[in-house]
């Protein structure tokens, strides 16, 4: 059964109609008939209508108004206007506001009408259907947004636990390393304080032989600054080395290098170990510390103590390895450890290796040096974390590359960094 609404306010158009309906191609319809545009709009909100059939012209509405007062307020119900000759223009519009079709009272006869309720019925469906289709599609594109949403969120989340992680990590790494700098500072501090303790010692034997003038108080005051000034610049060293990088800063790989091997040094001598430091740039060799401060010629632009803690990093590993070579019979007590550093400037970035006459990487093991926690040290001298760390800095913080390899006698670290890190 087809419930059609007529809103017809001629009772003879709205009888004939409805005899056309009956003709001997009837379609199964039910028609209402309301002959005000408000009271259609009434039945249409009481009753349950598959299609209307409008006239243009009725009492309380003419026009294309008409049929727009009725979409505005059912846009989706498919509607067939019925226009008389003189206003056949209108029901043009009407058709192209939206309308299904429409028909010229006075020409309709039982075959037009049926078929044009029919075609409309028809196109109405196809219509919704689309509709339906769209709001599925939006639907399921509001869906697939929400869910990238969320999947952004858990991966930023992610991103940030694992950021937080690392940066967790390289915080142990730096306490692992705090104890054995703790000891190089005790190391760099003894020959000062013993120093101290000898001038203190010797302003009581002045005094007791008369020496106590101005000209040695000066010499005795100048001595003692300059001993204060040295265990004081080994404090900032080790301060500035624990300080957790938050900008970028220009600096100069070599000196950042020997600054790390100043805070070395003293374990160096006490375990007979030497340092060598190329630039190839220059074919320069340095093996004294001040010498590389006088020659800045590999300034790069990064977080400078992450790249020193990668640096400290693989050379404590290269000591610890001489030291371990000699303990095991590998090298003897008396042949000197070495570490050789080879800075070269490339046109967008630094090339570092550090090299040793360790004994190297044992074979089976090398594809597995920089997971983390993964260590050949015993418990109580290595946590595993070092090279992990330091291969996540370069990589992860700094952009380079760090790789390893064995040579003749011991192991080479190359770390690439390029000379401006991107933010």
């Amino acid at each position: 059964m087809l419930n059609i609404l007529m809103i017809e306010d001629d009772r003879e158009d709205a009888e004939l109609i409805m005899a056309r309906l009956s003709s001997p191609m009837k379609i199964n319809s039910k028609v209402t008939v309301a002959g005000r545009l408000c009271e259609g709009l009434e039945l249409l909100k009481a009753g349950s209508f598959e299609l209307v059939l409008l006239d243009l012209g009725l009492p309380d509405c003419r026009g294309i108004e008409t049929y727009k007062k009725l979409c505005a307020e059912f846009p989706y119900m498919p509607v067939i206007v019925l226009s008389g000759l003189d206003d056949e223009t209108i029901a043009t519009e009407a058709v192209k506001h939206g309308a299904q079709d429409y028909l010229v009272k006075g020409s309709i006869n039982s075959d037009m009408l049926i078929r044009c309720i029919r075609y409309a019925i028809e196109r109405h469906e196809i219509r919704m259907a689309g509709l339906k289709h769209i709001e599925r599609r939006k639907r399921a594109e509001e869906e697939l947004k929400e869910l990238n949403r969320i999947l952004e969120t858990r991966v930023a989340g992610e991103v940030e636990k694992h950021r937080q992680k690392e940066q967790l990590l390289i915080q142990q790494s730096k306490m692992a390393a705090m104890g054995e700098m703790i000891g190089n500072i005790a190391h760099q501090w003894k020959q000062p304080l013993n120093a101290l303790g000898i001038i203190i010692g010797d302003i009581l034997d002045a005094y007791d032989f008369g020496e106590l003038d101005r000209t040695y108080l000066e010499e005795i005051v100048d001595q003692s600054r300059e001993q204060i000034s040295f265990m004081s610049k080994t404090i900032d060293d080790f301060r500035n080395f624990l300080k957790p990088s938050k900008a970028k800063t220009n600096f100069d790989v070599k000196i950042a290098v020997a600054e790390v091997l100043s805070i070395l040094w003293p374990q160096f001598r006490t375990n007979f170990i030497s340092f060598v430091i190329n630039c190839n740039n220059h074919n320069k060799t340095f093996n004294n510390l001040s010498d590389v401060i006088c020659c800045n010629d590999m300034i790069i632009s990064t977080y400078k103590n992450e790249f020193a803690q990668v640096i400290l990093n693989i050379i404590t590993n290269a000591k610890d390895a001489i030291i371990e070579s000699r303990e095991n019979g590998y090298m003897n007590k008396a042949d000197e450890g070495i570490i050789i550093i080879d800075c070269a400037r490339k046109p967008d970035s630094v090339l570092i290796t550090i090299r040793d006459n360790g004994g190297g990487i044992p074979d089976g093991i090398m594809d597995r040096i920089f997971e983390p926690y993964f260590t050949t040290k015993s418990d109580d001298k290595g946590t595993g974390i070092g090279l992990y760390m330091a291969k996540t800095i370069i990589e992860n913080n700094l952009y380079g590359t760090l790789t390893a390899r064995n040579v003749d006698g011991g192991a080479e670290f190359t770390i690439t960094v390029p000379a401006k890190t991107q933010t």
